[in-house]
């Protein structure tokens, strides 16, 4: 439905050497040529390694978080969640993740979480899912061809 945010999950590892921790600072949306994007519609943080998959609405449910701007994250994965939508009925928008920008040492810099996402905006939730799986896969394969996977 136009309006209502797909959530999806995103990981990011904290590889920096020490236990110092990063600071996350913002993320946008990663596009995909040639396909609308949709809107950035929340940020959080898991508190847990617990995650979510084509969720819909925000904030999520069932998956306890915290704010992502400011949050520390610890050596190791943390999970990313992010909600973004699409304004326009019959419009799958797709994105291949999140570019992140986080502190470390007072320094600041930007990373790349690949995360293929879709929305697929329908004028009702009886809508055929088909459309919207071959729209995932087309986000897959630009996600994979974009991170150098294939």
């Amino acid at each position: 439905m136009p309006g209502q945010p797909a959530e999806m999950t995103a990981y990011l590892v904290n590889s920096a050497p020490g236990q110092d921790p990063v600071t996350l600072v913002s993320a946008s949306l990663i596009p995909i040529s040639g396909h609308p994007t949709g809107r950035l519609v929340g940020l959080a943080v898991a508190r847990d390694h617990d995650g979510v998959a084509a969720a819909r609405g925000w904030p999520p449910r069932g998956v306890p978080f915290r704010a992502f701007p400011g949050a520390l994250l610890p050596r190791g994965q943390s999970n990313i969640i992010f909600g973004f939508e699409g304004a326009q009925a019959g419009r799958d928008y797709m994105t291949a993740g999140l570019k992140i920008a986080y502190r470390y040492h007072g320094q600041l810099y930007t990373v790349l979480s690949w995360s293929s996402a879709v929305t697929c905006v329908t004028p009702d939730r009886n809508a055929s899912m088909s459309a919207c799986e071959r729209a995932s896969e087309v986000a897959k394969r630009a996600t994979e061809q974009m991170a150098g996977v294939h």
